[in-house]
């Protein structure tokens, strides 16, 4: 069930902040692509083509190979109408 089709009354969003961390470029799109953003339709060509290019246009996120980034989580909470 998604948020959309849920009624609630006095809803509160509540954003957490936090920071992604992983032990590489290619464990981070290990994670977003193959762990479900595209799992369904990329091949294997298909994402080391997007890891090459991840590598060269996304280094500057890697300190010691290593990524990290800042991301927030929304929680949305509220009673049901």
């Amino acid at each position: 069930m998604g948020l959309a089709t849920v009624a609630l009354s006095d809803p509160t969003v509540t954003r957490h902040p936090g920071v992604a961390r992983f032990a590489s470029i290619e464990a981070w799109l290990h994670t977003e692509i193959r762990g479900w953003t595209l799992a369904d339709t990329i091949d294997d060509r298909g994402f080391a083509t997007l890891l090459d290019a991840a590598q060269e246009q996304l280094s500057d996120l890697a300190a010691d190979g290593r990524v990290a980034f800042d991301v927030s989580a929304l929680f949305v909470s509220g009673s049901a109408a």
